[in-house]
């Protein structure tokens, strides 16, 4: 069985399947539950995002794994878009293309580095890279390990990212519980500090 999660407009697949056709099936019942039906008809569109991880501890998912899936996702037509797209869509400033999709990566890991992004290349797709700072300033505060010896990205190769297209996001400086972190700071500041 395969876990879902469907709040009114958005599908979230937190164990994907290697079929897209199986995928697909999943994201036609939550479809069909008819959560969508109380927004109004310009937003009755289902956004849908995945949840898998590269090399991982608990769900492995090998560089030729995900050169699969993206064949597949080629194959049937997919494209890969970004927040501003997503954006300029729903305020009605913008198009999507038929089947849109967004490749979402937290933490900036080197192998989003060299094995996502050679993968995501050889079939026109471009990534969103959601970075906790935190990992990258400490990494910068030394000298840098080779690329052998360390799992992080250096900022140079953010920004290479960056002119290639991909789409930056912030995930916080160290990567915190926000939910404790408010209970310990009511305040906010510290909040603040980690979105800074």
């Amino acid at each position: 069985r395969q876990r879902q999660m469907c709040i009114r407009d958005r599908v979230h697949l937190v164990e994907p399947y290697w079929n897209m056709i199986r995928m697909d099936q999943v994201i036609g019942r939550a479809a069909r539950t008819g959560s969508h039906l109380a927004l109004p008809k310009k937003d009755r569109n289902i956004d849908v995002s995945t949840s898998c991880e590269v090399e991982g501890e608990d769900y492995p998912l090998s560089v030729a794994h995900l050169d699969r899936l993206m064949a597949i996702a080629a194959e049937l037509g997919f494209e890969s878009i970004d927040y501003d797209q997503l954006d300029w869509w729903r305020r009605g400033e913008g198009k999507l293309p038929a089947r849109p999709f967004m490749f979402d990566v937290d933490h900036p890991e080197r192998s989003v580095f060299t094995g996502v992004r050679e993968v995501l290349d050889r079939y026109g797709y471009k990534g969103n890279l959601f970075i906790n700072t935190g990992p990258i300033d400490e990494l910068h505060a030394g000298p840098i390990p080779s690329d052998a010896e360390r799992a992080i990205m250096t900022w140079d190769e953010v920004q290479e990212l960056m002119a290639h297209g991909w789409h930056m996001g912030a995930h916080t400086g160290t990567h915190p519980n926000l939910s404790e972190l408010h209970v310990e700071d009511p305040s906010g500041a510290k909040i603040a500090a980690e979105l800074d």
